[in-house]
C-alpha cells in the first residue's frame, strides 16, 4: 500500500460494525450532516441558468430549418433547470466521507466521540470499492475532495484543474472490470466552471430540437406533441437520449449529464470547512434501476432516525492504522492489552500500528 491516508472517525459500534461485517456503508446524500450536502451547487447554477435563459438566442445553438418558436415553447414548459432538478431527484448519490485529518478534535468530537479512527490507504480503498460496485455500464464510483464555497458564490469563481480533478471508475465490459474513466467533455486547466453549464443548456437545447423531429423516441408517440407529456417522461426521454450517444461528436452529451452530479458532490457550505473532506460517491446512471438500499437507526445525541444506506464489501488490508479517541486513555484496562485485542479483532499483526490520540480531553 503506497497511496495517501485518508482517514474515518467512528464510534466503537460504528466500527465492530465495519471489520466484523467487512463492510463500509455510503450515506445517501440527502440524509448527510449537511441537509443542503451535494444542493449548494445546485442553487449557484440554478439562478445562472435561469439569468442565462432570459437572454439567450436560439439561432446561434439551432439550424436555419429548425422551428425556433415551437423549440422556445418546449424549453418554456420543460427548461434545462427542471432537467437538472430531475437528474439529482432520480439519481441517488451514496457518499463515504473521509478526512485529510489523521488526529483532529472537532473530527473527535462530531463523528469519533469515544470510538475509533481508521486510516485507509486511498488507493487500495477505491480499487477495493470500484471492484465491488462497479458491476455494469451505469455504475460510478468517484473520488473528489470536497470545495467549501458561501451559497452567494458565482459560477465564475468555481474553477476546476480540468475535469483530472476527479477519479471516476467505471465498468469496462471489454475487460470484464472497474477501470479509471477518461472524459469525453472536454475542460480546461484553470477555467471555471461557466463554460461546462454553457455545454449543459447547449447540449439540452440540441437534444430537444432533434426529438422535436424526431419519429422514434421511446415513450412519446408523436414528438410534435411533446407539450402534451408529463415532465418525468419528457425528462426520462431526454435522459435516455443522452446516455444513448456512441458516436464521436454526441458523446459529450451523455457525459455532461454524467459530470453535473459528480460536481454537485463536490461543492459543500463553508460551515464544514474544517473537515477537510475527500469523498467517495457511488451511483448508478440510471432512472430506473436503483442501488439496494438499507434503513438503518442513526443515534445522534438529540435523539435517533432512520437513514438510508448501501454497504460495500471491502478488505481490513485497506486499513492502514487505527488511532483511539482520547477518551481511550481512561479505559479500565491496560492500554497495551487493549491495543493487542484491536490487532486480534481486526487479523492484523503485532507490528501494525495502534495508537491513541495526542490529545487530552478536560473531564
Amino acid at each position: 500500500m503506497n497511496g495517501e491516508k485518508l482517514y474515518h472517525y467512528t464510534s466503537v459500534r460504528g466500527f465492530e460494525s465495519i471489520i466484523k461485517n467487512k463492510c463500509i456503508r455510503m450515506t445517501r446524500s440527502d440524509f448527510m450532516n449537511d441537509p443542503h450536502d451535494c444542493q449548494v451547487f445546485f442553487d449557484i447554477v440554478e439562478k445562472y441558468i435561469n439569468e442565462k435563459m432570459g437572454t439567450i438566442n436560439l439561432s446561434e445553438y439551432l439550424h436555419h430549418k429548425d422551428n425556433h418558436r415551437y423549440v422556445e415553447e418546449v424549453l418554456r414548459r420543460y427548461p434545462p433547470v427542471a432537467y437538472m432538478k430531475y437528474l439529482f431527484k432520480t439519481i441517488p448519490l451514496y457518499v463515504l466521507s473521509l478526512t485529510g485529518e489523521a488526529d483532529s478534535l472537532p473530527m473527535w468530537n462530531y463523528y469519533g466521540g469515544d470510538g475509533i479512527r481508521l486510516a485507509f490507504d486511498s488507493d487500495g480503498l477505491i480499487h477495493t470499492m470500484s471492484s465491488s460496485l462497479c458491476r455494469d455500464a451505469s455504475d460510478f464510483l468517484v473520488k473528489t475532495r470536497v470545495e467549501y464555497i458561501d451559497s452567494d458564490t458565482k459560477l465564475e469563481d468555481l474553477t476546476l484543474n480540468s475535469f483530472s480533478d476527479f477519479y471516476v471508475y467505471s465498468y469496462n465490459g471489454k475487460t470484464e472490470r472497474a477501470e479509471l474513466r477518461t472524459p469525453v467533455v472536454q475542460h480546461n486547466e484553470g477555467e471555471n466552471l461557466r463554460y461546462f453549464i454553457d455545454s449543459f443548456i447547449v447540449s439540452y437545447i440540441k437534444t430537444i430540437a432533434y426529438m422535436a423531429y424526431s419519429e422514434d423516441i421511446e415513450g412519446i408517440p408523436n414528438c410534435r406533441r411533446m407539450m402534451e407529456c408529463p415532465s418525468k417522461d419528457f425528462f426520462i426521454c431526454v435522459f435516455e437520449n443522452n446516455k444513448g450517444q456512441s458516436s464521436e461528436k454526441t458523446r459529450f452529451k451523455a457525459d455532461i449529464d454524467l459530470y453535473m452530479l459528480i460536481l454537485a458532490a463536490r461543492y459543500k457550505t463553508k460551515t464544514f470547512e474544517n473537515e477537510n473532506e475527500t469523498r467517495i460517491v457511488f451511483f448508478k446512471q440510471d432512472e430506473l434501476e436503483k442501488p439496494e438500499e438499507k434503513i438503518i437507526t442513526s443515534e445522534y445525541k438529540f435523539g435517533s432516525f432512520l437513514k438510508p444506506l448501501i454497504e460495500c464489501p471491502f478488505h481490513t488490508d485497506d486499513v492502514a492504522d487505527i488511532l483511539l479517541a482520547p477518551s481511550a486513555k481512561q479505559l479500565p484496562v491496560h492500554m497495551e492489552t487493549y491495543q493487542k485485542l484491536i490487532r486480534e479483532f481486526c487479523g492484523k499483526t503485532d507490528d501494525f500500528i495502534v495508537d491513541v490520540s495526542k490529545h487530552d480531553v478536560r473531564w
